[in-house]
């Protein structure tokens, strides 16, 4: 069915033009990225039938990232929707960058808290059909360091997909604001045996 299959989260990005400090800005550029989103766009622009899982709100933050993966040429069929509540009790994860000039170097303001893949729990995806004739699997370190849910339920995909004979590859991607090096490593320790490349 796929070539290569990701999970993990991606946000929004807002980043102010022409070089500004987002406080001095009046307008917003708009985009979607994330460590394995990213690498589901490269695969796709590889003519690599590409899907990416994750788990998002169903507003229109979640339409936008739904929508800008589908125009890369993404499968975005496999998302886990989470209605919305009206006030934002999940949510879809935003950044904000500052692009930087001269000697001002680019800045990066994380917004993911409370976010919908952080409250991912084991048993939300199907993981045997997305990986009924799948080739490869790919997640990084960014998504088992959102939450244990997200933790979890990366160690269930990885089991899924050597249940199934998918080739793995597992990104270590450490961020120290997400866990802490010995959650890292200890949880890292768990998938190990499951991943066939690194």
């Amino acid at each position: 069915m796929y070539d290569v299959v990701t999970f993990g989260e991606a946000m929004v990005r807002l980043s102010p033009l022409e070089y500004r400090r987002l406080e001095h800005a009046t307008r917003l550029d708009v985009e979607v990225g994330g460590g394995e989103y990213n690498v589901a766009v490269g695969c796709a622009h590889l003519d690599l039938k590409t899907a990416w899982v994750s788990r998002l709100v169903d507003n229109w933050s979640g339409w936008l990232i739904r929508n800008k993966g589908r125009e890369h040429g993404i499968d975005m069929s496999n998302i886990v929707w989470v209605p919305f509540d009206g006030v934002g009790m999940e949510r879809n994860g935003f950044n904000h960058v500052e692009v930087g000039v001269g000697p001002r170097a680019s800045a990066v303001t994380y917004d993911r808290g409370h976010s919908a893949i952080s409250n991912i729990k084991p048993g939300m995806v199907n993981w045997k059909a997305v990986f009924a004739k799948t080739r490869w699997f790919h997640v990084s370190g960014i998504t088992p360091a959102l939450s244990d849910g997200a933790s979890a339920t990366t160690l269930e995909a990885l089991k899924a997909a050597d249940a199934a004979g998918v080739t793995t590859s597992y990104d270590l991607n450490f961020r120290s604001k997400l866990w802490t090096s010995e959650k890292a490593q200890e949880t890292t320790k768990q998938f190990m045996p499951l991943v066939k490349v690194l």
